[in-house]
């Protein structure tokens, strides 16, 4: 169990610590100096049953409220410390504010200096803490007296503690390691060492981690825990950390993270649930902490799901990157005022830019507001339109892969779910779709016999399906699969479907073929056909329009026409491309590299790609947007 101190500023905190574990939180010159706590101070308790209680002392003036902040982010409860001869004093308020913000359930009110005080004073000021807390939204409160310069009531509080720390159980134990680092050193023979709180998951020695916000992998050397060497860290423990990696001595800061490479995420936009406001005004310049951590951030209100829905949504747009979860708790704060403005619940980490007061994305946020994972993962299915990353749900949760795959196999077994790698949508959704386009197919023969088939742009312009679609691209691929449908060059028609050109056209294009077949891999330009053939222009375009809108060559750019297996042999390369790419992208010169059809040629054929809604282009570089790779 992690403890915090609060409280006003010179009302015993750091002597209290003192009392009960004997150790000095204050450990700068100047803090000695002064009699005051500038920075965080870090102690434990031990316990019977060799557990042990952390304990964080925080500073107590207004100026630290921003480190008191850093130190109560990540604790089980607070130790609210109140001079019996002071009473509740106005940072002992702000305290019990911030308390509230941060959602914490439980307090332990330590009246200090009692001596100095009469019974009576000491029975009003028990009975007004249980009701400041009360109206905080704190039930769960424990109150003891003590002196710390005597010892009075040290041991009652003491075994009190002991109590509490027998009946906490961590939480989180079961998401991939989280740490949150608070101080940073070097030590002899050890090349870096950090300390801090694990907030969710273990670690081991040997096992490596990435440090926020650089992405530097780092591996734990050594463990120790109360200065002494520890085989693991679990959720909910303070510890030393001994780090191997290329580390600048500037990586690392108060509020930085270590995390688990699966559960690496930054984030400078994110949709959060406002739960908890105060009366100060949101306007001017705003702090968001979380954790550790703090970040310069603006509010950008969005639209309530429903009329009268109690619980406001915002989007926060961040000046630094910062690394956090679905359901992480946060405070605001206004750096002009210096007064807390509320706090509130991550709900989406990957908050979209567009369409963030859409009615669709609304809807969709309120799917992901829930902390139960199955209950998530059905409301976000049915929400959404195009089917769900799984691999996004896991990382913005710190699911491990097992716990994932676990939650989707139940489905899966049930009929729920159609799944293709790490994504999926509803069963029922999926066969829909399907039989869709199938029918969206035999339909376009129909209409026109004389052509090959729809394009896949044209497939989802017919069936109203916004590009890229990955329900659709797997529902074609399903589709090709199994033999419902057949594509030649960018035409997807049944297999049985053979539209034929004019006897003149068919008798042209046999003698056109043999010089498409030539040219391999790059496609004929006009001037070439027209010098071998023999043909007048006009001829000659006539029929090439013919055989292209046939589909029995494909239409590339002005004065390109491809064999429909060349196109497909094209693609394919830019298939191989994609898959082997670290971003899933590729650049014109890449593909014109590989394929060795010149720059012209290359780029003539990657437009008609993204023409065809084969490939999306982006920042000069492309990514595949048609049927998924078999």
């Amino acid at each position: 169990m992690i403890l915090a101190t609060a409280g006003h500023v010179d009302h015993g905190k750091t002597a209290l610590v003192r009392a009960l574990t004997g150790q000095d939180t204050d450990r700068t010159e100047e803090e000695r100096r002064r009699g005051l706590s500038i920075e965080l101070g870090f102690a434990w308790l031990q316990t019977p049953d060799g557990s042990g209680i952390d304990i964080v002392d925080v500073p107590g003036h207004e100026r630290f409220m921003r480190t008191l902040m850093a130190g109560v982010g990540a604790v089980d409860a607070v130790m609210l410390v109140v001079a019996a001869d002071d009473g509740p004093m106005p940072q002992t308020l702000e305290h019990v504010e911030l308390m509230r913000l941060l959602a914490v359930d439980m307090a332990i009110v330590v009246l200090t200096k009692v001596s100095r005080a009469t019974a009576d004073a000491r029975d009003a000021l028990r009975q007004d803490m249980r009701e400041r807390l009360a109206e905080a939204g704190i039930e769960t409160v424990h109150i003891a007296e003590v002196d710390s310069l005597s010892g009075l009531g040290i041991d009652h509080l003491r075994q009190m503690l002991f109590a509490l720390g027998r009946c906490h159980h961590a939480a989180h134990t079961q998401l991939l390691p989280r740490f949150w680092i608070d101080r940073h050193f070097h030590r002899p023979g050890a090349a870096h060492v950090v300390t801090g709180t694990l907030y969710q998951g273990s670690v081991q020695p040997g096992q490596t981690l990435r440090l926020t916000p650089g992405g530097t992998t780092v591996r734990v050397r050594s463990i120790q825990r109360h200065g002494q060497p520890a085989a693991s860290l679990a959720a909910g423990q303070r510890g030393a950390l001994d780090l191997a990696g290329d580390l600048a001595d500037g990586a690392y800061e108060r509020g930085s993270q270590l995390l688990d490479d699966k559960a690496w995420l930054l984030t400078q936009r994110l949709d959060a649930r406002m739960d908890r406001l105060t009366k100060h005004s949101a306007r001017g310049d705003l702090q968001l902490h979380l954790g550790g951590g703090t970040v310069v951030a603006r509010q950008v209100p969005l639209r309530g799901i429903e009329d009268g829905h109690p619980q406001g949504y915002s989007q926060w747009i961040l000046a630094e990157p910062l690394a956090c979860r679905s359901g992480d708790r946060f405070v605001i704060r206004n750096a002009t005022t210096h007064r807390l403005v509320g706090s509130g619940i991550v709900v989406d980490p990957m908050a979209p830019s567009r369409g963030r007061q859409s009615a669709k994305r609304l809807v969709m946020l309120r799917a992901l507001d829930n902390c139960d994972l199955p209950r998530t993962l059905q409301d976000r299915l049915e929400a959404s339109e195009d089917g769900i990353d799984l691999a996004d749900l896991r990382r913005g949760r710190h699911i491990s892969e097992q716990a994932m795959d676990s939650l989707v196999a139940s489905m899966l077994a049930a009929g729920q779910l159609y799944r293709r790698g790490n994504w999926a949508c509803k069963t029922s959704q999926f066969a829909q779709c399907t039989q869709a386009l199938i029918a969206t197919v035999r339909e376009f023969h129909a209409e026109s016999p004389q052509l090959r088939g729809p394009t896949f742009a044209a497939l989802a312009r017919r069936l109203q399906i916004k590009l890229p679609s990955q329900l659709l691209s797997h529902a074609v691929r399903v589709a090709l699969d199994d033999g419902s449908i057949v594509q030649t060059g960018p035409s997807l028609h049944w297999p049985d479907h053979q539209p034929r050109p004019s006897a003149a056209t068919e008798e042209l294009f046999a003698r056109m073929q043999p010089l498409f077949e030539a040219c391999e891999p790059r496609p004929p330009v006009i001037g070439e056909l027209l010098d071998e053939l023999e043909l007048e222009r006009g001829v000659l375009q006539t029929a090439l329009d013919e055989l292209s809108a046939l589909g029995i060559l494909v239409f590339v750019g002005r004065n390109r026409y491809l064999l429909p297996k060349l196109a497909d042999q094209l693609y394919r390369s830019a298939q191989c491309m994609a898959n082997q790419s670290a971003d899933g992208g590729f650049t014109a010169a890449e593909f014109r590299d590989l394929t060795k059809i010149g720059r012209n040629h290359s780029i003539a054929v990657l437009e008609y790609f993204d023409r065809s809604g084969l490939t999306r282009l982006r920042l000069g570089r492309r990514w595949l947007a048609g049927p998924a790779s078999p």
